[in-house]
């Protein structure tokens, strides 16, 4: 398995889905750490923010 790590940029919301993504690598069986996969989510900006 991969050994990966996250990081956001930007709203509440940004970071709630980096959470999500998160859990789940680690429920697939992979590690957190400075490794394989860097993940990295930003903001998307809406026209009714």
């Amino acid at each position: 398995m991969a050994q990966f790590s996250v990081g956001f940029l930007g709203c509440k919301v940004s970071h709630t889905d980096m959470q999500a993504v998160r859990e789940r690598l680690l429920r697939d069986g992979h590690t957190e750490g400075a490794g394989d996969v860097a993940v990295v989510n930003t903001c998307c900006v809406t026209n009714e923010a």
